[in-house]
């Protein structure tokens, strides 16, 4: 009898183990057209994914050449389980070979004209860790941002254009935000170092990258790198943000820059400051920040400006880096209106081995 038992006991945690992988099956859900609902649609693309708990890939195919604009009559659901979504995979579509700029082929456009406030175009919510976005151009959200990771962790965005139109080089409509890193979320990646994972960032009203508010945390662990923020396509020209990139409350242990080309972000062109560290009272919460290698108001050859209008980095929070021991550390920093590096409040801000007033042309 014991036997017996045992056996069945051992049947039903098997067909209980096959029954918990078979629901956590990956789907892919392809996009075959650019209306606002229905079969083929994006929005029902994610209303699917978001009902498999697998981890999902949105993939595009839709019929004819040239940019296809998915004009959102209100605001996409959230995403609320592991996704991909992937532009590349539209015909003609190419990500970014070029070392400097991009010359990315974008033609996956979302149109958030209708999506109204609080929500942006894609919004990254609970239970979305480990999603990917890559290959899409965001824009015209004027009331949020293009992109939002609210309290989730592992987030990548890569190969994007935000806030200009499918060309990058110019600006289509009103963003407050490009990229929203909000509610305590953690290892959110946004490029990276290789051609493929850069993207451009421009024509937000308020900051192109933006960790948190005065009330709510950026959260720990962030990484930007290898991106255009600011500029063009080319990274010759301003399209501009307001700032470049707002760490304003509760953002720790992030990386901006890099100690190696490749992770250089190059922030300029903006109509305020490249880089702000809150200055608020209480910022003491935006520890533990490096800002290193990048260029911060010249073009992408570091040879000519392209200054951001007000200071280069305005930092007045404690214990950040800026630059650091390693030459390839640091910043250059040059023609930014008000000056390159204020630092109010700013106890415990090491600035170590910047270029500030002079150009120099890293490899």
């Amino acid at each position: 009898m014991d036997v017996l038992i045992s056996s069945r006991i051992r049947l039903l945690v098997g067909l209980t183990l096959v029954l918990s992988a078979s629901t956590l099956t990956a789907n892919t859900y392809t996009v075959t057209n650019t209306n606002d609902s229905g079969a083929g649609s994006l929005r029902q693309a994610i209303t699917d994914a978001n009902g498999n708990p697998g981890a999902d890939t949105i993939t595009f195919d839709i019929t004819g050449s040239g940019v296809h604009t998915i004009a959102v009559a209100s605001s996409l659901p959230a995403i609320t389980s592991p996704v991909t979504i992937d532009g590349y995979t539209q015909a003609g579509s190419s990500p970014n070979t070029n070392d400097l700029g991009t010359n990315a082929q974008l033609l996956i456009e979302i149109d958030g004209t209708n999506v109204t406030f609080p929500d942006s175009d894609l919004q990254f919510s609970a239970g979305s860790d480990g999603s990917v976005v890559k290959g899409l151009v965001i824009n015209r959200n004027q009331f949020h941002a293009a992109i939002a990771i609210l309290g989730v962790s592992n987030i990548t965005v890569q190969g994007c254009f935000i806030g200009s139109d499918p060309t990058g080089t110019s600006v289509p409509g009103a963003l407050t935000y490009g990229v929203l890193i909000d509610q305590s979320a953690t290892g959110a990646k946004i490029g990276g170092t290789a051609p493929a994972d850069r993207n451009l960032i421009s024509g937000a009203t308020q900051a192109g990258v933006a960790f948190g508010n005065e009330a709510s945390a950026g959260g720990d662990g962030h990484v930007v790198q290898g991106n255009l923020i600011g500029t063009n396509a080319a990274g010759t020209a301003a399209l501009g943000n307001r700032e470049g990139i707002d760490l304003a409350a509760a953002t720790t242990n992030s990386t901006i820059g890099g100690s190696s080309a490749p992770a250089r972000n190059v922030i300029s062109g903006n109509t305020d400051r490249g880089v702000i560290i809150s200055h608020s009272i209480g910022a003491t919460n935006i520890t533990g920040n490096v800002i290193s290698g990048n260029y911060i108001g010249t073009d992408v050859t570091s040879t000519l400006p392209l200054g951001n209008a007000s200071f280069g980095i305005d930092s007045g929070a404690h214990g950040n880096r800026i630059g650091g021991p390693s030459i390839d550390e640091g910043n250059v920093i040059v023609d930014n209106i008000q000056g390159g590096i204020n630092t109010d409040q700013a106890d415990g801000l090491i600035i170590q081995g910047n270029f500030i007033g002079q150009t120099r042309r890293r490899g």
